[in-house]
């Protein structure tokens, strides 16, 4: 974007015309040669030394904007919030003129809403050139005044589209690698702007996939018109806002109101949302929005009136019904809103810049991979994160203290990490198929680093991830058992592989864990390492899409829909059954050869090396929590065989149980021991140590007994209350669990 060159003063003389205006900042020339200027377009103008009128706060700046009125009728300028949503519809869609002089609704004279000056019928003081659009204003407050009318334009735009998404979400397509497609409800800024501007109804899809369903075309026409609207308000702030790279007292010296403004309105949370993106090659595609989302975060970020507040510090984020514009023009302030906090954007940027660093570093390696248009725009893309990451972060003492990474993103990078091939590949379930291959198809490997790069950002807590140096396409994953399920603490391990086509054929996957052969964990977690789950093809369902799916989503597929707290109901067949008795002695069942298979036999024989800092990590961190929930799931198992609901679900274990719980947990408390447990054991049927006794949040007690009472030996130390269907806090369950109570 060219801006004008000179600039020659503000508008000095005809602001003195006013006797009702308070001091105006003064727009001031003076950028170097080369820079960006703003031209005064008034030969008579002079610059203004005085300074501007303090604005703390957004409603300083929309109280002061309410009582400005016109030079000749003396008529309100803005009455109501409806006049600032006309204002930015019409600036928006190129009906009305972009500028800080109003023209009266009553007596057609235009005037300043910031200084309250008439217009001379020239051009105004100001002038820049954005996306073709021409935005004049005539003093700081003129200038400030856009700013607020953006924000408040795009915050009703934002919570329309927000609110018309929660209404429509088990309908809403998901479009490639971004998630939710976007739409432009009629009335809204952005339905006007979809209507005006044509976009392609094309694509290019992978080879072997269907073209999507109208519906899906429509969500992806949707996205490309929101893209739109996104990037020319990113634009227009990037603009307009303050940089210290101008000379204008409203540069050096911003009023506070501006990062009151950025922080009560939504337009941080679209930035939050882009940066959380986990594919790069989905950022790439889109890149004029992300060229303006990381032009907008450099603005922000590098102004020390702007930067601490809205870039290395949590935000408080407040549900849609609260907006910029609700705050400016209604009474009650935020009232009731729900507020959240939620992570700083720079950290946002950090898992951003994590994606790029590995995919540039993929890039060295295989140079060949990258040498399209497609692969340089990535490159290109990566580049400018990068760039941007280490100018606003790199020895900054903001967000983390010292320059150094938040705990989530050092968390993030160990959940996958790459070790020698050799080590990989030593007993791996397709360690042989692997080694015979000598090649990799074009455009194979670049589609392995982009997965790779998701991972590195994309994993939950609770996966492991470990891939070869040079062997991208094998990998080993370690889940740990999610909480309230029968594989909870457990230690899943699984082998993947992607084949020789890959992407247009699906990973292969063998599950470990399986007691040599003999234990059959779910429904979908075969005896002789069989997984069944749509996307890797070995199950009915949502296929594996070449263009689309991932490998993150396979392994998040595994640990939420596989490893679940009622996996009896996998079994097809089983799905609607009402057998809940069925169920429980499923669960019972899965429980002893958790605690056999997927915890004892970590701590009794050696460790794969590739998993030795995260096996003793996990010891040391859960040790107390796992020998808790044994002894638990001890006095909750009567010790009879399981016996599997006829037609539905077979045997999981060949040959007979692992026995009782009862006859595991001493061997499990001694491995425990070597890990620092220091939980107290009590034998079932007794009175059960004070410490270890269900303190649910809920305020009912169990149907039987009390959390003092001498609970009877059929029903455990835990009878039904405390963990029971009105023990504990949340979902009518107490005791222990993820936000669901605790001991």
């Amino acid at each position: 974007m060219q801006l004008n060159a000179e600039l020659n003063g503000d508008m000095a003389s005809v602001i003195a015309a006013t006797t009702t205006q308070l001091p105006i900042q003064s727009e001031v020339p003076t950028r170097a040669a080369g820079k960006h200027d703003y031209r005064a377009q008034h030969s008579h103008s002079q610059p203004h030394s005085s300074s501007s009128r303090s604005f703390a706060t957004v409603n300083d700046f929309a109280s002061y904007i309410q009582t400005r009125k016109c030079f000749g009728c003396s008529t309100r300028l803005i009455q109501s919030q409806k006049d600032i949503e006309d204002l930015f519809k019409g600036w928006l869609t190129g009906q009305g003129i972009f500028t800080s002089l109003l023209k009266c609704k009553r007596c057609s004279t235009s005037t300043c809403v910031g200084c309250s000056s008439k217009s001379t019928g020239k051009k105004a003081a100001f002038e820049v050139t954005v996306q073709g659009t021409q935005i004049t204003w005539c003093c700081g407050r003129g200038r400030l005044f856009l700013i607020f009318v953006i924000l408040c334009g795009y915050d009703v735009n934002f919570c329309m589209e927000k609110q018309r998404e929660a209404a429509k979400r088990p309908n809403v397509p998901r479009v490639g690698g971004s998630g939710i497609g976007f739409g432009g409800a009629r009335g809204s800024p952005l339905y006007e702007l979809n209507m005006m501007m044509p976009f392609s109804r094309g694509g290019r899809y992978a080879q072997g996939v269907q073209a999507p369903d109208p519906g899906k075309i429509r969500a992806q026409n949707s996205q490309q018109a929101s893209d739109t609207f996104n990037r020319m308000v990113l634009s227009f702030l990037e603009e307009l806002l303050p940089s210290l790279e101008n000379k204008s007292n409203f540069d050096r010296t911003p009023p506070e109101a501006v990062t009151s403004m950025l922080l009560n309105c939504k337009i941080l949370n679209k930035a939050a949302e882009l940066l959380r993106n986990d594919s790069l090659e989905d950022a790439t595609k889109r890149k004029d929005i992300y060229q303006a989302l990381l032009s907008f975060l450099r603005r922000i970020g590098t102004h020390p009136i702007t930067a601490q507040k809205t870039v290395f510090s949590e935000r408080v984020v407040r549900d849609d019904t609260v907006n910029l514009l609700t705050l400016s023009f209604q009474s009650g302030g935020y009232g009731k809103a729900k507020e959240d906090k939620m992570s700083s954007l720079a950290d946002s940027l950090r898992n951003l810049n994590i994606q790029s660093n590995v995919m540039l570093s993929g890039a060295q390696r295989n140079e060949n991979e990258f040498r399209t248009t497609e692969g340089q725009n990535m490159l290109g893309m990566c580049r400018s994160i990068s760039d941007l990451s280490e100018y606003l972060l790199a020895n900054t003492q903001a967000g983390t203290g010292k320059g150094g990474k938040a705990p989530a993103i050092e968390n993030a990078e160990c959940g996958i990490e790459e070790v020698p091939d050799n080590q990989l590949l030593s007993g791996h379930y397709f360690g042989g198929i692997a080694s015979a291959w000598s090649h990799s198809p074009p455009g194979r490997m670049k589609r392995l680093i982009t997965e790779i790069t998701s991972l590195k950002t994309g994993l939950p807590p609770g996966i492991f991830v470990r891939y070869g140096s040079s062997r991208l396409d094998v990998m080993k994953i370690l889940i740990v058992g999610p909480s309230d399920t029968p594989y909870e603490l457990g230690l899943f391990e699984f082998d993947l592989i992607c084949p020789i086509n890959y992407p247009n054929e699906p990973p292969k996957m063998n599950f470990r864990t399986t007691g040599g052969g003999s234990v059959r964990f779910n429904p979908n977690l075969y005896a002789d390492g069989k997984v069944c789950l749509s996307l890797l093809g070995t199950w009915h369902g949502e296929p594996w899409r070449p263009a689309e799916s991932t490998i993150l989503q396979c392994l998040i597929s595994i640990q939420a829909m596989i490893l679940c707290e009622e996996p009896f109901y996998n079994e097809p067949g089983s799905e609607n059954a009402a057998s809940t008795a069925a169920s429980r002695a499923y669960n019972l069942s899965v429980r002893k050869e958790n605690v056999r298979w997927a915890i004892l036999n970590w701590l009794e024989t050696p460790v794969n090396p590739i998993w030795n800092d995260i096996v003793a990590q996990h010891f040391r961190k859960n040790a107390n929590k796992i020998l808790e929930i044994v002894m638990r799931w001890e006095s909750e198992d009567t010790g009879g065989p399981y016996t599997p609901c006829p037609r539905m679900v077979r045997p999981i274990v060949r040959g007979g149980s692992s026995g009782t719980i009862a006859t595991l947990r001493p061997r499990l408390q001694a491995q425990l021991q070597k890990y620092g447990v220091t939980a107290a054991v009590q034998p079932p049927g007794q009175a059960f140590p004070q410490q270890y006794r269900a303190q649910g949040h809920g305020a009912t007690m169990g149907n039987q007994g009390s959390y003092e009472s001498q609970y009877p030996p059929s029903r455990g130390a835990y009878g039904r209350g405390g963990y029971g269907s009105c023990g504990g806090y949340g979902g009518g369950r107490g005791g222990y669990g993820g936000g669901r109570g605790y001991y």
